[in-house]
């Protein structure tokens, strides 16, 4: 699968939605500048951490599925904690034969099992050629024509 590019993510996604299937939560999800191959969650309190979901458009599965990646972050002084980059939750893979359905686990503190909902727009341009046949009777002035 070929990862999507920025300008794939901003032109070719219209609507991205995230449903909490465990509470029935919806957010829609954002990028956050034009440079970003990524789609984010609103940042929530887990742990002791500010964690920040986003689905990552450069690391897809084997179905063309982005993976959710968490980035765990100090909510005291904004920084992230680079050593959560080793944790179970920092890579969620889409469950196997579902549509984008990732279940998030983070240490029994919290479960996520959220289904994205992609509304895609595609432009599709056509060339064809049209022949047409035409054929005519000559007749001469004043003859008879069946």
């Amino acid at each position: 699968m070929i990862p999507l590019s920025p300008n794939d993510l901003q032109c070719g996604i219209v609507c991205a939605k995230a449903t909490d299937l465990l509470i029935g939560e919806v957010q829609e999800l954002k990028t956050k500048n034009d440079r970003s191959t990524c789609q984010f969650f609103e940042p929530f309190i887990c742990g002791g951490y500010k964690v920040q979901l986003r689905l990552d458009w450069k690391d897809l599965d084997n179905q063309g599925n982005p993976t959710l990646d968490a980035d765990f972050i100090n909510p005291y002084t904004d920084k992230h904690d680079k050593s959560m980059r080793a944790h179970p939750a920092h890579h969620t893979r889409a469950q196997v034969d579902r549509r984008r359905i990732y279940q998030w686990v983070f240490e029994d503190e919290q479960t996520k099992l959220l289904q994205v909902e992609l509304t895609w727009s595609e432009s599709l341009t056509s060339r064809g050629n049209f022949s047409d046949f035409c054929s005519a009777k000559l007749t001469r002035a004043g003859e008879n024509v069946p």
